[in-house]
């Protein structure tokens, strides 16, 4: 490239409205790695196989990857779903008055907590009359 010409693109890709183009464009290509395989197959036609990356059984879209994949399912949906969990716990011993700490991802559930309004259960078996198999709801809340 000329010099004038890269001074011309660097003008043109500088101003806000022309530049948005390039910009975009740019962004796109910084996370194509990203790309579910089964876009890359299926839309761009980049690849014949639109299986999953991690457990190759199943198409990878993201629907897949964010709750299905049985690779991930072991790990990383448990971790996010407790840390999910944990922020509802943190967030109703705040509306309790219970004391926890300020920052609501540091919060660590213990299996009992309870003051003399209410007793909340963290992950705690739930003794039943007959055998129930889900009797370890993640939050109870009790009102004394």
């Amino acid at each position: 490239m000329e010099e004038s010409e890269l001074e011309n693109t660097t003008k043109w890709t500088s101003k806000k409205l022309h530049g948005q183009y390039k910009r975009q464009v740019a962004y796109m290509r910084s996370h194509q790695w990203r790309t579910p395989t089964y876009y890359k197959a299926k839309i761009l036609h980049m690849t014949n196989d639109p299986k999953c990356r991690m457990c190759k059984e199943k198409d990878e879209t993201v629907a897949h990857i964010v709750s299905a994949c049985s690779k991930i399912a072991g790990s990383l949906y448990k971790t996010r779903h407790n840390n999910v969990a944990a922020a509802v716990h943190h967030s109703k011993c705040q509306h309790y008055e219970i004391k926890t700490t300020d920052n609501i991802w540091l919060h660590k559930p213990n299996a009992v907590t309870e003051n003399n309004k209410v007793k909340v259960l963290w992950d705690f078996e739930i003794k039943t009359d007959r055998q129930i198999e889900a009797r370890r709801p993640d939050l109870v809340v009790i009102d004394k």
